[in-house]
């Protein structure tokens, strides 16, 4: 696991993912929203699942956030059973979905 600070100039690109599976990430950071990042990483191109968590959302945030392709979406407090429950799931459906197109 490792913990990065995001801004709008070290936002992955597609080429430089590939040692990272998985992205989960708060909606409000000192620098850039979640959902803007998450738009960003969709027009870059960058496929890997991501999971938002915030403290300050309601059900519109969640919305725009699973509608921009969000994997999952976490309020504050929230258990970590949870969390780890859905990056298991989150790898899993993204193992699954490679495997899908490596055998067509």
């Amino acid at each position: 696991m490792r913990f990065t600070r995001i801004n709008r100039s070290n936002i992955p690109r597609h080429d430089t993912t590939k040692r990272f599976r998985l992205r989960v990430t708060d909606i409000h950071m000192p620098e850039i929203n979640g959902l803007d990042l998450l738009a960003a990483m969709n027009e870059r191109r960058v496929s890997m699942p991501v999971i938002m968590i915030t403290g300050q959302g309601n059900a519109q945030l969640a919305v725009a956030a699973m509608l921009q392709g969000a994997f999952d979406f976490f309020h504050k407090p929230f258990k970590a059973d949870i969390l780890l429950s859905s990056i298991c799931r989150a790898l899993m459906c993204e193992d699954e979905s490679k495997n899908e197109f490596s055998s067509a």
